[in-house]
């Protein structure tokens, strides 16, 4: 009798195990990304924040843009955005009001207790302190620990400010519609409720950044190094969601105009090695261009430190590129995998993208060579 009662013990501790672990895999379903990371695991706090506040503007634009392209996806369905520009221009306004764009800034303590361009609080981390609001209802994103290796790490830090804001959005979308779901959603990152805040300190925070990223769209500064500042004179605040409410125009500089071409056209073409190489242009405004191009490794062998080259066919100039590194002689583009993205496996794709200005055609480049 005692035998079998250990035996119903033990049975009824494994079915309990078995629940816990199957519940936490719900609750964090994502897995985590090697290239969410930007430093290495072994790197000390105080160099990583060195490191970070050391970046320039371009290249926290281009940290956050690799966070966009990798989730969009979910961004697109929860927060509305029609075109990863608008994304963009939405993430660039609220670094630039949190943070104007320095990504290794610390601010506040405990539940206040924030880093990097978008100052993502400790509370969006897992394994934080007991005493705050669990942040489990965004499976889609890998919820880090909190830990410093992953709290100071910069590409870490906006991942996790994306899941923030994800979090707050599953609560005013069910509220709100449009745009008052938008300022909703983005004073909660604020606050840490959707509801709560007054009209002025909606307009002050929420509309803020809605200008910013305006300020971003439409005056041709996602790519560059240029960027704005809370209650810079500049920025238009009269309409400040229009970008959300109607398709964004462009200028590739402030006094051009242009309209941002919203649906993307793509090529595709296959190497000799067994890689297809998809060229899509995400958007197009007549002197200058977005590219996003995704590599899909056919073949049976795994594909390790890849060089991706081309020859434009017409005028084309790079004149930025995210998620991996290039060189560009005359027409000839050669492109080299980033520290993170370097491995493709059978089966498996890896994405870069980048901006070009261009005059007469933008016709794609067929002849992709692969080693």
């Amino acid at each position: 009798m005692k035998k079998k009662s250990i035996l119903i013990t033990s049975i009824s501790v494994l079915v309990c195990i078995s629940v816990l672990v199957i519940s936490l895999s719900i609750l964090n379903a994502a897995t985590p990304e090697e290239n969410d990371r930007t430093y290495p695991t072994s790197m000390s706090k105080e160099e990583m924040i060195s490191k970070a506040t050391n970046m320039s503007k371009k290249d926290v634009k281009a940290l956050i843009f690799k966070q966009v392209d990798e989730h969009f996806d979910v961004l697109k369905s929860k927060l509305g955005f029609s075109t990863k520009e608008q994304a963009y221009g939405y993430f660039l306004g609220m670094a630039t009001r949190e943070s104007t764009l320095n990504a290794g800034l610390e601010t506040g303590s405990q539940s206040a207790h924030a880093y990097g361009p978008l100052q993502t609080a400790e509370t969006a981390y897992a394994n934080a302190d007991p005493s705050y609001m669990p942040e489990t209802d965004v499976p889609e994103l890998y919820q880090y620990d909190f830990l410093p290796k992953n709290f100071y790490d910069a590409g870490i830090s906006v991942h996790m400010g994306l899941r923030k804001l994800l979090h707050f959005s599953n609560e005013a979308f069910k509220k709100y519609s449009g745009v008052e779901a938008m300022r909703h959603t983005t004073v909660a990152f604020n606050t840490g409720w959707i509801d709560g805040s007054s009209e002025s300190w909606l307009k002050d925070y929420s509309d803020e950044i809605a200008a910013l990223a305006g300020w971003y769209i439409y005056n041709g500064h996602l790519y560059d190094n240029e960027f704005t500042w809370t209650s810079d004179s500049k920025v238009d605040r009269t309409n400040p969601w229009k970008w959300y409410t109607t398709a964004p125009q462009v200028t590739s500089n402030p006094s051009s105009t242009a309209i941002v071409t919203p649906s993307a056209t793509s090529t595709s073409t296959s190497t000799s090695t067994g890689v297809a190489v998809n060229y899509a242009v995400d958007n197009d405004w007549g002197t200058g261009a977005v590219i996003t191009i995704k590599l899909t490794n056919n073949s049976t062998s795994t594909i390790n430190n890849w060089t991706l080259t081309w020859d434009f066919p017409g005028t084309q100039i790079i004149n930025n590129m995210w998620n991996a590194k290039y060189s560009q002689s005359g027409t000839t583009v050669t492109v080299t995998n980033g520290t993170w993205n370097g491995t493709i496996a059978p089966k498996s794709s890896s994405e870069f993208g980048f901006s070009i200005t261009y005059t007469g055609k933008n016709d794609k480049p067929t002849n992709f060579t692969i080693k």
